[in-house]
C-alpha cells in the first residue's frame, strides 16, 4: 500500500496517510522505496511563521507497523503487522543503516546525519528501505528516529 508517512508532533507519534486520509498512527514502521519529500511552499510558510505544519514526509510502500489504525484506516482494511522478519529488519538497519533526519530551518531537503568526522551531511532523495520508529534510547527517547539500509532479498519477501 502507498503511503505517507509524517512525525505528528501533536500525538508524539508517526501518522499514515493513503490517498490523503490518515489510516494509522505507529510507534515503529518499515517501508519499502521511500522517497523523502518536502514541500518548499509549506517550508517557507514554516520559517516566516515559526510554527510548525506537515509538509515533509516519507512516501513509499508500507510494509509493515506496529500501532493502531484509525477508524477509516479500519474500514479500508489496514492493520498492524510486525512479524518475525520485521523484527530482523530492524536490528539490521541498527547496525548497518544511515540516519536520515529532516530539520526546516537547516536544509530544504531530508539529510543523511552524519556519523563519523567530519560531519558533513548529505541529502537523502530516496532509498531501498527505511525504518521509521521512536528513539528509545538516551538522547533520542521519545523522538523520532529514521534509518535507511539495504535489505538482503532473503530477509524478506
Amino acid at each position: 500500500m502507498k503511503v505517507d508517512v509524517y512525525w505528528n508532533v501533536h500525538l508524539g507519534c508517526y501518522s499514515i496517510r493513503h490517498k490523503g486520509v490518515v489510516i494509522g498512527h505507529a510507534h515503529k514502521l518499515l517501508i519499502e522505496k521511500p522517497r523523502y519529500v518536502v514541500n518548499q511552499a509549506g517550508r517557507a510558510r514554516v520559517l516566516a511563521t515559526k510554527r510548525k505544519e506537515v509538509h515533509a514526509f516519507v512516501r513509499g510502500d508500507l510494509r509493515w507497523w506496529k500501532g493502531r489504525a484509525t477508524e477509516r484506516g479500519a474500514a479500508i482494511g489496514a492493520a498492524p503487522a510486525w512479524k518475525a522478519e520485521a523484527v530482523k529488519l530492524d536490528r539490521k538497519a541498527y547496525s548497518y543503516g544511515k540516519p536520515v533526519s529532516y530539520n526546516p530551518y537547516k536544509a530544504g531537503t531530508f539529510l543523511y546525519r552524519p556519523q563519523y568526522e567530519p560531519p558533513i551531511a548529505e541529502p537523502a532523495h530516496s532509498g531501498p528501505m527505511i525504518l521509521m520508529r521512536i528513539g528509545i534510547n538516551r538522547g533520542h527517547k521519545g523522538k523520532p528516529l529514521m534509518v535507511e539500509f539495504e535489505p538482503e532479498l532473503s530477509e524478506y519477501a
